[in-house]
């Protein structure tokens, strides 16, 4: 039997095709809510622009010389890549870097009041809130009572860091007292 061929490596080169408009439209885009939404200083300001402008028009830099991951990025391509342009490397690399180079813009690796910071938390929250997260009807955005959903199941209060509570009954179930009035039935 012989080897299963490599998969063809993909890249972003081609307009029009998505890991093009991922580099050209998502990024750019992600970098500007991520900008907007919360106070950074100047410096991180910068920051975002040079990456903005170097992601979209210039070619791959590799991580500054105090990096702590330096070393590993260089064996996963940083070395074979840097120098190049962004659409023109394997796009699941680029797109990776690319965050990796985002997270250093923000100063989430570096001490300061931004170190440990998830420059994406708010926009995860805000779709871990939304009626299609609430893991207890994926389906439905309103409440057996016909009232729409909180959102904010397990998964988004764990996202916040909140416990999980003891499991009690479910209205939703057809259970306790609301069923009996919602149906006009008496259980037996």
């Amino acid at each position: 039997m012989s080897e299963p061929a490599d998969a063809p490596v993909i890249l972003s080169d081609e307009p029009g095709s998505f890991p093009w408009s991922v580099l050209a439209e998502r990024h750019p885009a992600l970098v500007r809510k991520v900008r907007d939404a919360f106070p950074y200083g100047p410096e991180q300001h910068r920051a975002l622009d040079a990456l903005l402008k170097n992601a979209t028009e210039g070619v791959i830099e590799p991580l500054g010389e105090r990096a702590a991951d330096r070393e590993q990025w260089e064996r996963w391509g940083g070395e074979e890549y840097a120098g190049r342009s962004w659409f023109d490397v394997p796009f699941l690399w680029s797109e990776s870097y690319f965050y990796r180079q985002l997270l250093e813009a923000v100063g989430y690796f570096t001490p300061g009041p931004w170190k440990g910071i998830d420059p994406f938390r708010p926009f995860k929250l805000a779709e871990l809130s939304a009626p299609e997260a609430d893991e207890s009807s994926p389906r439905s955005t309103r409440s057996p009572s016909g009232r729409p959903r909180s959102g904010g199941g397990a998964a988004a209060r764990l996202a916040v860091g909140q416990p999980r509570g003891p499991r009690l009954p479910s209205r939703r179930r057809g259970r306790g007292i609301g069923h009996r009035r919602r149906t006009g039935r008496q259980r037996r």
